[in-house]
């Protein structure tokens, strides 16, 4: 999963060097990159400050999802060339049912355009597809969208919502086959292994 991943960012990152990246102490070495606060800000503060975000499915049940959070730096690549880049990874765990993790995650690294990148990946990642995955990919700027795609307002069973982004899927997905996305409320849908579709309740 993780190749696939970075396969289609290929073109976004880590392809062209240029002087201005390098740390002015050691040309050899290119300069940390640090996630703008623009793009944590795409990110719910809900997730910082609640345990559990709970959705909700068409006969009333209930999933609770375990938040955990996961800050730290990484190590990347432009061209052969390492360098140190923040990430911010919040992780949404069933304790009743471990086939699936769902990643909220925001990264940054270099561009072909010889700049900090920064963006959103929302995953919905799971032990039944063989390797296949929903994924989200949004950048700083909002648009163009990388993977996936946007809707002005959704319906999800009996609740509207707005701005929404639905993932990539593969055709032939049969189960974890959706995940939905909003700036403002996170993830607001997802679909289980039995493919029933789950939508966001509240925080706790």
């Amino acid at each position: 999963m993780k190749f696939f991943l970075v396969f289609i960012l290929a073109f976004f990152l880590g392809v062209s060097c240029n002087k201005d990246i390098y740390d002015s102490s050691e040309k050899s070495h290119l300069r940390p990159v640090q996630l703008s606060q623009k793009i944590k800000n795409m990110i719910p503060n809900e997730y910082r400050h609640s345990k559990y975000v709970i959705f909700k499915d068409d006969n009333g049940n209930y999933k609770n999802l375990t938040i955990s959070i996961h800050e730290g730096i990484q190590t990347r690549f432009l061209g052969e060339k390492p360098y140190e880049a923040e990430t911010l990874d919040f992780l949404l765990r069933d304790s009743t049912d471990n086939s699936y993790m769902i990643s909220v995650g925001a990264y940054v690294g270099y561009s072909q355009l010889k700049q900090p990148f920064n963006y959103l990946n929302i995953s919905l990642f799971n032990t039944i597809n063989n390797g296949k995955i929903v994924f989200i990919e949004i950048p700083e700027e909002r648009s163009p969208l990388l993977l996936g795609s946007f809707h002005t307002s959704k319906y999800l069973l009996d609740k509207s919502f707005t701005d929404v982004y639905e993932g990539f899927k593969f055709s032939d997905m049969s189960s974890f086959s959706d995940l939905f996305y909003t700036i403002k409320e996170g993830v607001v849908g997802f679909r289980d292994k039995n493919n029933k579709l789950w939508v966001l309740e509240r925080f706790e």
